[in-house]
C-alpha cells in the first residue's frame, strides 16, 4: 500500500488542486491510502474528499510526513523543501531550468521525482515533431 498525499498548492496566483476527490476513489478502490491538506481542494469541500476515502489533516507537514508519494500541480515552495524526505516521490512539475534556487533546494534530498518534467520535455518534443517544428 502507497500512501499519496496531496498539500495545498501555496504558490502564489495558483488555485488548481493535484487530485480530485474522483481520484481519491479510484486510489483507495486500489487499496491505496490518500492524506490530503485541509482546503487543498481549491473549492471543493473536504467532505467530498473524505466521502471517497481520503484523510483529511490540518497541515501540509503532515501530508509530507505521512505520504510516500506527493502528488502537486506546482514544484515545491522553499518552505516545503524541508520537508522533503529522502527517497519519497514527488510527481509534479520541476522547472530547474528557470529556478537554480529550486534545483539546489531539492539536491541533496535523494528525491524521486523529477520525471513529469522529462515526461513534459517528451510530450513536447513529439508535438514538435507532429506540427514539423523540430
Amino acid at each position: 500500500m502507497t500512501t499519496v498525499g496531496v498539500p495545498r498548492e501555496i504558490k502564489q496566483d495558483e488555485y488548481r488542486v493535484a487530485m480530485l476527490p474522483v481520484g481519491v476513489l479510484e486510489l483507495t478502490r486500489r487499496g491505496h491510502r490518500v492524506v490530503i491538506q485541509s482546503g487543498a481542494g481549491s473549492g471543493i469541500p473536504d467532505e467530498a474528499y473524505t466521502k471517497n476515502g481520503a484523510d483529511v489533516v490540518d497541515d501540509a507537514a503532515s501530508v509530507f510526513e505521512q505520504a510516500d508519494l506527493i502528488v502537486k500541480v506546482k514544484e515545491p515552495q522553499s518552505v516545503e523543501w524541508p520537508l522533503l524526505r529522502p527517497g519519497q516521490i514527488v510527481f509534479t512539475y520541476f522547472h530547474f531550468a528557470a529556478s537554480q534556487e529550486l534545483m539546489r533546494g531539492v539536491i541533496g534530498r535523494r528525491q524521486k521525482g523529477t520525471f513529469y518534467f522529462f515526461i513534459f520535455l517528451a510530450c513536447l518534443s513529439v508535438e514538435a515533431r507532429i506540427r514539423g517544428q523540430v
